[in-house]
């Protein structure tokens, strides 16, 4: 009875070891294959944060340049109107106060965006480091 419990034994000594070496490859197989492609990944991931903040800059930019299109209907509808006075008339105030600001926002937001696009392209390294330390340190 001892012999067949130390023969069991022994054999499930020899599967997990078997098992354990298995893992093991499979898991230096991962680590090879995670360090081949994380150079690919980098240069993707900088890629894509580029394009996309290109992208928002043209939304915004096409925003206001739309914004300018509907003020320019606005104010040729406001003349249109007796006793038009630029300053005085709500049809004329309350939209160029409302797309001023508006306009403000979205220049500031695309100057952002352009500063890291820019930075992405100028100094690459740079941005993935304060990626990284916005990830670990979140504000």
């Amino acid at each position: 009875m001892t012999n067949e419990i130390v023969n069991v034994s022994d054999q499930l000594v020899t599967i997990l070891m078997g098992n354990i070496e298995k893992t093991g490859g499979y898991l230096n197989n991962a680590v090879e294959f995670t360090m081949a492609q994380a150079p690919l990944v980098v240069q993707d991931f900088l890629q894509w944060s580029f394009w996309s903040n290109i992208f928002i800059i043209g939304i915004l930019l096409g925003s206001i340049g739309l914004m300018g299109i509907i003020y320019r209907f606005i104010h040729r509808w406001a003349k249109k109107k007796e006793n038009f006075e630029h300053f005085g008339h709500p049809g004329y105030f309350l939209p160029t106060m409302v797309m001023g600001i508006i306009s403000i926002v979205f220049l500031s937001i695309s100057f952002h965006c352009l500063y890291t696009a820019v930075q992405i392209k100028v100094a690459p390294r740079v941005f993935l480091i304060e990626k990284c330390a916005a990830l670990v340190n979140p504000r």
